[in-house]
């Protein structure tokens, strides 16, 4: 079982829940190991000039961008907002798909609605360079 864990939650909660639930319902004899700690939960917000350098770059290249202020997916970026106590975020244009899996991939050959390699590392320079110029 993979728990991800939602603002506010500590990681450390989640194993005694989890055995309280399985044992109120009668799954006592079910043995439950740990073996990965996970990571502890991050957010940003949306006003932190970072976000606000990304925001303005989709714009610039492909208009009003989707925001998501919650992923399902799970990375350490809680050194950085919590540990560090720096902003962050994740974002840019272009297309893949499936991750860490062994068909993975990533559109390279771009067109009029998809950027390929060549336009994400423009928008990369971009991103950079309006950053840069941020507050």
């Amino acid at each position: 079982m993979d728990i991800r864990v939602v603002p506010n939650q500590k990681k450390e909660d989640m194993m005694p829940l989890v055995r309280k639930h399985l044992d109120r319902h009668g799954y006592k004899d079910i043995k439950m190991t740990e073996v990965d700690t996970g990571y502890d939960w991050c957010r940003t917000s949306v006003k932190e000039p970072i976000v606000q350098s990304v925001v303005r770059s989709v714009r610039e290249f492909y208009g009003e961008p989707n925001m998501w202020p919650t992923s399902g997916g799970s990375l350490p970026l809680f050194v950085f907002s919590r540990i560090l106590g720096m902003p962050f975020a994740i974002g840019g244009v272009g297309y893949g798909d499936l991750a860490h899996s062994p068909n993975e991939f990533m559109i390279v050959e771009g067109n009029r609605k998809l950027a390929g390699l060549a336009e994400i590392e423009k928008f990369q320079a971009h991103f950079m360079a309006e950053y840069a110029r941020s507050p």
